[in-house]
């Protein structure tokens, strides 16, 4: 997943942004040896019935 903000926090600067999402995270936290503690998803207002991962994880 990929955008652009053209004014970010109203600032007159376009930021550009990409996540992995939450498979890819996940995987990428387990193999830079994080064990993931809790998962859970924040309202998302970019669309209508979709959530942001957010992810509690431990090194080691």
């Amino acid at each position: 997943m990929a955008g652009v903000e053209p004014d970010w926090l109203g600032s007159g600067t376009e930021v550009r942004w990409s996540i992995a999402g939450r498979e890819a995270t996940e995987r990428h936290l387990r193999e830079a040896g994080f064990t993931l503690r809790e998962v859970w998803g924040m309202p998302d207002d970019t669309t209508e019935d979709s959530t942001k991962p957010f992810f509690l994880a431990e090194l080691g």
